[in-house]
């Protein structure tokens, strides 16, 4: 009855946070738009080769920048741009995160993008950036799945993300800009594949952003730096970018 009880909950828990989870779109296999799996399925946007979207595909690129892996690698790119999807012509805030030809992949991924500038940035009660709480990501990726997808010929390292364009901004309101924050868990990999006397494995991790203005522009040592954006960037480093139409 106590294990009963356990699962019960625990599924209960399950279901209020994926319903507070807004979705984004993506291409399933015959090309048609629909919703990814949940957070409690197999949430593998960054792992499906029949993601056919690219930034040539775009009506507008709205920012081409680095993925930037712990302040001091480039660990990809980072496109984001507007396209249109042909059937409905409906406007998607569209982001392709792209790690090919480099020895990093991408697990867990979360994606922030709404108006309100810095006052609607969600915050711990640290005054940090909390990447959890971001509306629209991947849940959680383990590396030992992606390590069996590499091992396995179908990993991809490249993510497609499109959130409808409506939801971020109103349309005849003449409030037309957006803040997006675009955070990845990122992992170096060495070895080699199909090779056990060098097996695939983990080189390091680092917490990753697209590369754009910093939140906090201080050290991490000095407030008053870090108040005014002085600094190297250091300590709560999260970076945003602001797109207007």
């Amino acid at each position: 009855m106590k294990n009963l009880f356990s699962l019960l909950v625990l599924v209960l828990m399950s279901s209020i946070f994926t319903s507070c989870m807004k979705e984004s779109l993506v291409f399933n296999e015959e090309n048609v738009i629909e919703t990814p799996p949940t957070i409690n399925e197999q949430a593998r946007i960054n792992a499906r080769e029949d993601v056919e979207i690219t930034p040539a595909d775009f009506d507008i690129t709205l920012t081409s920048t680095t993925l930037a892996a712990g302040q001091h690698y480039e660990a990809g790119m980072v496109t984001t741009g507007i396209y249109s999807d042909p059937k409905t012509n409906e406007h998607f805030y569209t982001v392709y995160m792209d790690l090919s030809g480099t020895d990093w992949v991408a697990g867990t991924t979360h994606i922030y993008a709404g108006a309100g500038g810095y006052d609607a940035l969600p915050l711990n009660g640290g005054g940090s950036m909390a990447p959890g709480q971001f509306p629209y990501g991947s849940g959680e990726i383990a590396i030992g799945d992606i390590l069996a997808d590499m091992e396995a010929g179908v990993y991809d390292q490249t993510i497609v993300y499109m959130i409808p364009l409506d939801e971020l901004v109103n349309a005849g309101s003449g409030e037309n800009c957006f803040t997006t924050l675009i955070h990845a868990e990122v992992y170096q990999i060495e070895g080699e594949v199909g090779n056990p006397n060098n097996p695939l494995s983990v080189a390091g991790s680092e917490t990753a952003w697209q590369s754009g203005t910093p939140l906090n522009g201080g050290n991490g040592q000095n407030k008053k730096d870090k108040k005014n954006g002085n600094g190297n960037g250091g300590g709560n480093w999260a970076m945003y970018n602001t797109v207007c139409l």
